[in-house]
């Protein structure tokens, strides 16, 4: 179970597959964090 915090509140709990197909704050911050990495493996 992962728990995303925004503001010292939980704001989505769930698996990784389900919190990146929600497309919130997880998402979000996994694509900030990991999109330079995608792009190095598309190439």
């Amino acid at each position: 179970m992962i728990y995303t915090v925004d503001g010292g509140m939980v704001v989505e709990a769930g698996a990784h597959d389900e919190l990146m197909a929600r497309k919130g704050l997880f998402y979000r911050l996994h694509e900030t964090q990991f999109h330079d990495e995608v792009e190095a493996e598309a190439a």
